[in-house]
């Protein structure tokens, strides 16, 4: 457990084919984890508060990873437009940024 949390942090460093990846799977797991938990609500009629919960939360979790897959994805498709890629097809940016742009007088 405490390893998947300290490659969590360390996995803003890694080139962006690697986020991509790790985010897909880790969305892999994390359906898994809902399929499990929606067998046990619907299936076998558990409706404690300790099931459901987590349930809930694993579902909010796949979609915040799905954000973050389609956020590295449309960068990934800006670095082939701007030309980031080299000749070997290897992306040279290793961490995804997002630029906020403000508007000077």
């Amino acid at each position: 457990m405490l390893f998947s949390a300290i490659v969590s942090l360390l996995g803003s460093h890694f080139t962006v084919a690697h986020q991509k990846n790790y985010v897909l799977q880790r969305i892999v797991t994390q359906v898994l984890t809902v399929l499990l938990h929606a067998y046990g609500h619907f299936w076998l009629g558990i409706y404690d508060l300790s099931h459901c919960t987590p349930f809930v939360i694993a579902i909010l979790y796949v979609s915040l990873l799905t954000t973050i897959y389609f956020k590295i994805h449309r960068q990934e498709e800006e670095d082939i437009n701007d030309g980031i890629i080299d000749e070997n097809g290897v992306n040279k940016r290793t961490v995804v940024t997002y630029q906020k742009t403000t508007k000077s007088n």
